[in-house]
Formats: C-alpha cells, sequence, structure tokens
C-alpha cells in the first residue's frame, strides 16, 4: 500500500502487520457500532481507484466483513487508461441506487475523480 499523499513526487510505501489489521478491524467494529451500523446495512465502498493502491479501499471492505455485512464496490475513478473496469461518476450512482446501499464510504473527492 502507499500514502495518498507526497512531498517527494511520489507516494510513499508503507506496511501493515497482522498485528495491526486484528487491531484495525477491532477498531472498526467499535466504531460501526458506535456509528449503530445494523446487520441489515450495506456499505458501497466509494473509495477511488488510483494509480498507486492505497488503504482505504481495502480497509473499507475489511471494517464491513468485521461486521458481516455487504460490500457494494463500483471501483469509481480513472487511475490509467490501461484499467478498464473501474467506474464514471454516472455508473457509480446508477450501482448505489440499484444496490440500495445504505452506507456511503470513501472519499469527496469522487465528485471530481470520475
Amino acid at each position: 500500500m502507499h500514502t495518498t499523499g507526497t512531498s517527494g513526487g511520489r507516494p510513499t510505501p508503507f506496511y501493515s502487520t497482522s498485528y495491526d489489521f486484528f487491531n484495525t478491524l477491532t477498531a472498526n467494529r467499535r466504531a460501526l457500532e458506535i456509528r449503530q451500523v445494523r446487520d441489515t446495512d450495506s456499505v458501497a465502498n466509494l473509495c477511488l481507484m488510483t494509480l498507486y493502491p492505497y488503504g482505504a479501499y481495502h480497509r473499507t471492505i475489511a471494517a464491513a466483513n468485521v461486521m458481516k455485512i455487504p460490500v457494494i464496490s463500483p471501483l469509481p475513478g480513472r487511475p490509467s487508461k490501461h484499467f478498464h473496469w473501474t467506474a464514471g461518476l454516472d455508473e457509480v450512482v446508477e450501482t448505489v441506487s440499484r444496490t440500495k446501499a445504505t452506507i456511503l464510504w470513501g472519499s469527496q473527492a469522487l465528485c471530481g475523480g470520475c
């Protein structure tokens, strides 16, 4: 994974251990409980697909998994002309509407990133 910000022109890679992952799951579970997420909810993962993978996309899926609720990932963004499975804004909106996701999880950059 990489950071999304950079001061040197390229995102900096970082590593996450198994210990980190399981503690992140614990924190996610508690945060979702505080927000009163129910087992009938579903998450639309609106984290942008980027040229350099970053943790938010994967962490959104893991957070929903710890609550055992479904995740819809419409893959917003256009990281490269070589990646053809991503979606523009209209397709993302259609997917969220069709699946009736109850939680929108992602970046406000979605509005300008598709």
